[in-house]
C-alpha cells in the first residue's frame, strides 16, 4: 500500500495535466474522473469527481473546485485503464474521454 499527498485546492486550484483521459468506473458511468500527467509535479494526477467539462476552453472542474486546463490531445487510452488499474483495481473503468471533447481534440 502507499500514500499520497494531495494538496488542499487552496494550494494548488490550478492544474495543466497532458496525457490524459476521461474514465469512470463501468458499473456507474456517471462518475466521471480526470486522469492525466501533471508536468508540475511530473506525476501521474488523477482528479475527484468531475463536475463539468467545457469543451470549448478545454477545461475541467471537478467537484473541490479544482480546475484542469487541457494541455494537448488525449493521451493513449491505455494510459487511463492502467492509472485506474492501480487505484481501484476492483472496478472495471470505461474510457469516455471522446464524449466529452470536440471533434479533432480526440
Amino acid at each position: 500500500m502507499f500514500a499520497l499527498r494531495v494538496l488542499p485546492v487552496s494550494a494548488e486550484s490550478t492544474i495543466a495535466p497532458k496525457n490524459y483521459r476521461i474514465v469512470a468506473p463501468a458499473s456507474a458511468p456517471q462518475f466521471c474522473i480526470l486522469v492525466g500527467w501533471n508536468t508540475i509535479t511530473e506525476m501521474s494526477r488523477m482528479s475527484s469527481i468531475i463536475e463539468h467539462v467545457n469543451a470549448q476552453n478545454m477545461t475541467v472542474t471537478t467537484v473541490s473546485g479544482r480546475v484542469y486546463h487541457l494541455d494537448g490531445t488525449p493521451g493513449d487510452e491505455r494510459y487511463g485503464a492502467e492509472l485506474w488499474d492501480m487505484f481501484y483495481p476492483q472496478y472495471s473503468c470505461v474510457d469516455r474521454t471522446t464524449e466529452f471533447l470536440p471533434p479533432g481534440m480526440q
